[in-house]
C-alpha cells in the first residue's frame, strides 16, 4: 500500500519481518499475538497537544502481518545520517561545534530505571543539506542504548534504525518509519507525538514502544538483544 507521501508498505508475514534476520532472533518463540505481561506505571502528562497522524490509512495489514516499508535510495542516504546522529554525544554547550545546540533533560543517577516516556512537540524545521533536527528519547546501560522519536533532515558505527536489527514489529496499522503530520508551527497551533520505552518486568523482559496515552504497543526490541 502507498501513502499520501509516496512510501511504500508490504504486508509481511509477521515470522518473515526483518527483525528476524539478526543471530540472535534466529530461534525465538515470538507470535503476531503476543503482548506484555508486566509493565511499570505510567504517569501522563498533565498539559496535553493535539496528536499528528500517525499509522496506515484504511484497515492497515490483515492478522498475522506487519507493515514492512520498502527501502529505497534515500532511505540509505538516511540510514547514514541517523548514524553520525546516534554515534554523536549529547552536550548542550559544544564548544568546538558552535553551530549545534541541544536542549536536554537528563535523568539522575543511581536510580533503576524500567522506562521513559516523554510528549513531543512535532516541527518541520528547515534545514540545509549538512543539518538536522531532532526530537527524541533515549534509554542506555553503558553502550547499549534505544531511541525513539522523529527527525528532519536532507538527506560509522553499527547502528540499527526503524524496522531493522532485531526491532519486532507487532502492531498492524502503525509502522515505526512513517510520516508525521500535522506538525507544529511558531505562534501558532502546536502538535506533538507520546512516545514510551518501558520494560515488561514479566516473563520477558522485552523493551516495549509505546505511543500514545493511553498507550498502543507499537512493537518491542528482545531482550537476547542485550548483554545486561
Amino acid at each position: 500500500m502507498q501513502t499520501k507521501y509516496g512510501d511504500i508498505y508490504d504486508c509481511v508475514d509477521f515470522y518473515k519481518q526483518p527483525a528476524f534476520d539478526h543471530p540472535l532472533l534466529k530461534n525465538h518463540n515470538f507470535h503476531p499475538e503476543m503482548r506484555s505481561t508486566s509493565i511499570p506505571k505510567r504517569v501522563s502528562p498533565k498539559k496535553k497537544v493535539p496528536k499528528v497522524n500517525i499509522g496506515l490509512e484504511g484497515e492497515g495489514c490483515p492478522v498475522g502481518t506487519v507493515p514492512i516499508r520498502r527501502t529505497t535510495k534515500d532511505d540509505l542516504i538516511r540510514a547514514k545520517v541517523d548514524s553520525e546522529m546516534h554515534a554523536s554525544k549529547i552536550d548542550p554547550l559544544l564548544d568546538d561545534k558552535p553551530n549545534t545546540h541541544y536542549a536536554v533533560a537528563r535523568t539522575m543517577q543511581g536510580i533503576n530505571y524500567e522506562g521513559v516516556g516523554a510528549e513531543l512537540n512535532v516541527w518541520n524545521i528547515p534545514v540545509q543539506a549538512s543539518q538536522y533536527t531532532s526530537g527524541r528519547i533515549k534509554i542506555n546501560n553503558g553502550a547499549e542504548s534505544i531511541e525513539v522519536g522523529w527527525t528532519v533532515y536532507k538527506a560509522g558505527e553499527s547502528h540499527c534504525f526503524n524496522a531493522q536489527c532485531g526491532y519486532v514489529q507487532l502492531n498492524p496499522n502503525i509502522p515505526v518509519d512513517g510520516t508525521l503530520d500535522p506538525v507544529s508551527s511558531y505562534g501558532g497551533k502546536q502538535h506533538g507525538i507520546t512516545l514510551s520505552i518501558v520494560k515488561d518486568v514479566g516473563k520477558s523482559n522485552n523493551w516495549l514502544l509505546q505511543f500514545n496515552d493511553p498507550p498502543v504497543e507499537l512493537g518491542f526490541w528482545a531482550a537476547q538483544l542485550f548483554t545486561n
